[in-house]
């Protein structure tokens, strides 16, 4: 694994997370419902995630069949994260903590998938 693409990887996804919540707060906040508010803020933030994935992680030009490459991934992973989180509760453990496990298992399926599948191509050259 190279760590520096790891930690980038980490920060793109972070970032990602905030343009993800701080939507889906702004667009519940004006009366979209919790579904519709949820899913336009993921779709929002795949698309920031790709961008800067692209770009700064794994340094590829931006594709359109790897951003769907990339989109059916972040599916993926979503339903791997509320599969997890949902399972985790289902023993008893504290919410806030199934959801960290749920973001963990997540974090490292998209990590792996996109690191092998999506952006397995050659990078750009270094300016």
């Amino acid at each position: 694994m190279n760590r520096r693409t790891f930690l980038g990887y980490l920060a793109s996804g972070g970032s990602a997370a905030l343009v993800d919540l701080g939507l889906f707060l702004l667009f519940a906040s004006h009366g979209l419902s919790v579904p519709v508010a949820s899913m336009a803020s993921f779709s929002i933030a795949a698309v920031w995630n790709y961008i800067i994935s692209s770009r700064f992680v794994f340094r590829q030009p931006l594709a359109g069949q790897r951003f769907g490459q990339f989109v059916a991934v972040a599916i993926v992973g979503a339903l791997m994260n509320s599969g997890t989180t949902w399972l985790v509760t289902s023993v008893g453990i504290a919410m806030w903590v199934a959801k960290l496990v749920g973001i963990g298992a997540a974090f490292l399926f998209n990590y792996a998938a996109n690191s092998l599948y999506v952006f397995r191509s050659r990078p750009l050259p270094q300016a």
